[in-house]
């Protein structure tokens, strides 16, 4: 599946990056498009594409987050990606 669209969406306030990523992973698959949300400051990027996961977009924003010099901001879903540190 080749994914054409990128859609926005913004995490209510209180809301986990468990949660984010869970709900941008279900719109995404749902809807057959990418979904695009900022959560504290990094970008996320769900695809609904097989191997995209949300523990990817968890694990990517852990790693963004503890690293000293927080490159360019942004996790995708898919596990293989390596984005920042």
């Amino acid at each position: 599946m080749t994914v054409a669209l990128t859609i926005k969406a913004d995490p209510m306030p209180a809301v986990s990056i468990e949660r984010a990523a869970a709900e941008a992973m279900r719109l995404a698959r749902l809807l057959g498009v990418g979904v695009e949300f900022d959560f504290n400051g990094v970008t996320c990027l769900a695809f609904p594409t097989e191997g995209h996961t949300p523990e990817a977009i968890v694990a990517g924003y852990g790693r963004l987050t503890q690293a000293k010099g927080r490159p360019a901001p942004l996790v995708t879903s898919n596990p293989g990606t390596r984005m920042g540190p």
